[in-house]
């Protein structure tokens, strides 16, 4: 099943609060990147990164794989 099959079909209450925690760390990093150095914007993307991967390499039911 394609990705965007996927949201479609997902329990959108908890996609929504996945998305929601990725947006808000979006939010933060976009705010952080005057007062930030280097190391810590990357660090930062690194665990929005992370995130993302979280979702994408969770448990997906039987049902959801190609």
């Amino acid at each position: 099943m394609s990705f965007k099959k996927h949201v479609v079909n997902e329990n959108r209450q908890y996609l929504a609060e996945k998305i929601g925690d990725i947006l808000a760390s979006l939010n933060d990093l976009i705010e952080d990147s005057d007062r930030v150095g280097v190391r810590q914007m990357v660090k930062n993307s690194e665990k929005i990164v992370n995130q993302i991967r979280k979702i994408l390499h969770g448990n997906w039911p039987e049902g959801d794989y190609e």
